[in-house]
């Protein structure tokens, strides 16, 4: 009994070190037209205007990955341990809060796809966007459930 659970314990802890390692190369996020976006999301409900120049200097602060969220309409971006890297006021962060997880290298293309000079985070219904010129940037993870702690 007792080898049969160090058995299940030692597939449990191999299964989650590569269920992470393969979450942790993986690229998050997708890029769609504006026009495609509001198609399939539906329309914006509250949105945040940012310096895209800004953005890029806050993205110099996470490793591979980066995490948005509105609380409260105000934004909140924090690196791939939840840590707050970026937030237009005092908001407090707790475990339960949902955070939308992209790659940081998509939302560089993103950018770089849209070259304008503002971006803006968006809410959709039961959606998180940004969008940069005609390009918006989707299919995030939802964390939690799906968090990436990089070390």
């Amino acid at each position: 009994m007792l080898r049969t659970i160090i058995l299940i314990s030692f597939l449990s802890l191999i299964f989650s070190v590569t269920a992470f390692a393969q979450l942790s190369d993986e690229i998050v996020g997708k890029i769609y037209d504006k026009t495609e976006a509001d198609e399939l999301y539906g329309p914006v409900q509250r949105s945040f205007r940012m310096n895209t120049i800004a953005l890029e200097k806050v993205l110099t602060r996470v490793n591979n990955f980066v995490l948005f969220k509105m609380k409260n309409d105000i934004p909140v971006i924090a690196d791939e341990h939840r840590r707050v890297v970026f937030t237009r006021g005092a908001v407090g962060i707790t475990d339960e809060d949902v955070f939308h997880v992209y790659s940081k290298s998509k939302v560089l293309e993103l950018i770089e796809q849209g070259g304008e000079p503002f971006t803006e985070l968006q809410m959709r219904p039961e959606r998180f966007t940004i969008t940069n010129g005609n390009s918006t940037l989707e299919d995030a993870y939802v964390c939690p459930p799906i968090c990436i702690d990089e070390d």
